[in-house]
């Protein structure tokens, strides 16, 4: 069954325009065309916007993109290549959970202190209150946190 950029749009939650865009520049190059040059996806090219968009989630640029798949046009003989490319996006974002999961810890922390404080009626985790009793998060295990950043060369 083939697809219009419409249907397709629907399926994905992924605008008509966005996947036009992709389209455009030429990540999407061995589309269906009818005669008046409507793009026609098939179940396999569903897959292929899946992709793309997975990996502009993880903010790849479109020439990366566009590089990962000319590598998959090529076959077989980039099979490495293309896992270094999938490892390294993989690592990524495991950098990204862990630091995301020291913000979840010390946000779970801070919760706790004020539930704690409320039981009480007492504010001793406001930074601007004289009974400060919160940590600097910029010390200890949280001086490494780099923030969201994708892009980041590793």
């Amino acid at each position: 069954m083939l697809y219009t950029i419409k249907q397709v749009s629907k399926m994905t939650k992924i605008s008509e325009h966005t996947i036009r865009f992709w389209a455009k520049k030429g990540l999407f190059t061995h589309l269906q065309r009818d005669k008046n040059g409507v793009r026609y996806f098939d179940k396999q090219d569903l897959q292929l916007v899946s992709l793309v968009h997975c990996f502009r989630e993880l903010e790849l640029g479109l020439d990366e993109i566009k590089h990962y798949l000319n590598l998959c046009l090529l076959g077989d003989e980039t099979l490495e290549q293309r896992c270094e490319f999938i490892k390294k996006q993989r690592d990524k974002v495991k950098n990204i959970l862990q630091d995301y999961s020291k913000i979840l810890k010390r946000l779970d922390n801070k919760v706790k202190i004020y539930e704690k404080d409320i039981e009480r009626k007492r504010d001793s985790f406001n930074p601007y209150n004289k009974n400060y009793v919160g940590k600097d998060f910029y010390r200890g295990e949280n001086q490494n946190y780099k923030g969201k950043n994708f892009n980041k060369k590793t």
